[in-house]
């Protein structure tokens, strides 16, 4: 009875999002332009950049390497930003205290607030790849589609609690997100989406191997661009699997704990 609640409201909450996406359809169509341009961008620029020793490993293409880094490096950036983002949309409308005056708990909301984010930007990441293949020549010939959905599935879970953590400091302090501004600074000098990490001192690449944007995007590298088969990526969904388990109870809990605050406080609809 539990589940069969639970599924209700998820879907409750995904089909608000798809008929509130629906109704921005403009959005949509600029936003693959966009994309567009940003590839094109890239697909010249990488004509400039000398193929270290080290790309080998994912083909030695450094646009390759960098489309599908940036394609994929799209979830960490969902992961950080659509938790806190559907937070301030339900205070804006004013309807966030009338959710959490619901039976729902806030669990449910938190993660049911991110269900369309997604799936909607899973489909562009693929629409990405495909502009990428059919317009500057990206080899997806020995994609593993199992090894990708698995890094997909792995990647969500590692993030999502960096997400959680964020929206948990939204609702105390309503500015000032000290967990998004450090994970995307650090992960963008670190996490391997422009260079591989093979790059760097040895200090830095160590601290590197902290990061879940680091073990993500070496695995769906090998898996989309050499067809790595899931037991040869098993370290990397390992490691991700291991972020998960530990810290999305932990920013759940604090996510929860910060609802009660902003309750006991009255500052639950302020923004």
């Amino acid at each position: 009875m539990i589940t069969a609640v639970l599924a209700r409201q998820f879907w409750a909450i995904l089909k608000k999002d798809v008929l509130l996406e629906y109704s921005y359809r403009l959005q949509f169509v600029l936003n693959l332009a966009g994309v567009f341009l940003e590839l094109a961008m890239f697909f010249f620029l990488a004509k400039l950049v000398k193929m270290p020793a080290s790309m080998e490993q994912y083909g030695g293409n450094y646009f390759a390497f960098l489309a599908v880094g940036l394609a994929f490096g799209q979830y960490q950036w969902i992961s950080l930003h659509t938790f806190a983002q559907s937070l301030r949309e339900q205070q804006v409308m004013g309807t966030l205290e009338m959710i959490f005056a619901s039976p729902m708990r806030p669990e449910t909301l938190i993660v049911g607030s991110s269900l369309w984010t997604y799936l909607f930007e899973t489909i562009v990441i693929v629409l990405n790849l495909g502009m990428a293949a059919l317009f500057f020549g990206l080899d997806l010939s020995n994609a593993n589609l199992l090894s990708a959905l698995a890094v997909i599935v792995m990647t969500i879970l590692a993030m999502s609690a960096f997400g959680v953590l964020s929206a948990a400091f939204i609702v105390v302090f309503k500015r000032g997100d000290p967990v998004t501004w450090v994970f995307a600074t650090v992960s963008g000098l670190l996490g391997g989406i422009y260079y591989p990490i093979e790059v760097l001192p040895p200090f830095l690449k160590s601290l590197s191997a902290l990061l879940p944007i680091t073990h993500a995007l070496k695995a769906i590298r090998l898996a989309v661009l050499k067809g790595y088969p899931v037991q040869r990526l098993s370290t990397e969904l390992i490691v991700l699997g291991v972020f998960a388990v530990f810290l999305l109870p932990v920013s759940l809990f604090a996510f929860r704990r910060a609802v009660n605050i902003a309750r006991r406080d009255g500052t639950l609809s302020q923004y």
